[in-house]
């Protein structure tokens, strides 16, 4: 996690994620778009993302610019790692996992899921190396964050029942508020 960390401060003394992502894009930002238009990829690693923004007015209980979702791939087939959510300021806030329909991934229980994030990673495709970078070291630097996630959509499911997945009224199954200064202070002390 320490050298999760340092690689944070590495990306941010080149540029802020976002900035550079928004910065190759040709229009202004807009709301449902994905940026960029294609998920940014490695074939390889299995491991993909994009951002994007919902209206302020819809189901979100936070205030956010937008978020990256994450993905990983088991038998090359999408698998949902976490959203990162970002607010206006710049700052990650929050993780998120959604319900199975609204990224159409593969679900698999949290066991099979949480290693992937070791192998997060995007290394084919450099238009976009800087926000790749922080997302993978976001990524392990809150790994016991995402477990927890997992997890916690895992019961959510277990207790609702398999069709809760795809209810369309339920967007998010579990959320954990992050502070970045706080968890790299707590890694200090240990």
């Amino acid at each position: 996690m320490r050298k999760a960390g340092a690689e944070l401060f590495e990306v941010l003394e080149e540029g802020h994620p976002v900035s550079d992502l928004l910065a190759a894009s040709p229009a202004a930002f807009t709301r449902w778009e994905h940026y960029p238009s294609e998920a940014v990829a490695d074939a390889r690693t299995g491991s993909s993302w994009f951002y994007h923004a919902h209206e302020p007015s819809e189901a979100r209980r936070w205030e956010e610019h937008g978020h990256f979702h994450c993905f990983s791939s088991i038998d090359d087939a999408p698998v949902h790692l976490a959203a990162i959510s970002i607010e206006s300021s710049g700052v990650p806030t929050r993780l998120f996992a959604t319900n199975r329909w609204v990224t159409n991934e593969s679900l698999h229980p949290a066991g099979k899921v949480v290693p992937l994030v070791e192998r997060f990673a995007i290394r084919a495709d450099r238009r976009f190396a800087l926000t790749s970078r922080w997302l993978s070291a976001m990524l392990r630097l809150f790994q016991p964050q995402v477990a927890w996630l997992l997890q916690e959509r895992d019961r959510v499911l277990a207790k609702r029942g398999k069709k809760y997945a795809e209810n369309t009224s339920v967007e998010i199954l579990a959320v954990a508020q992050i502070d970045l200064d706080r968890h790299l202070a707590a890694l200090e002390q240990c």
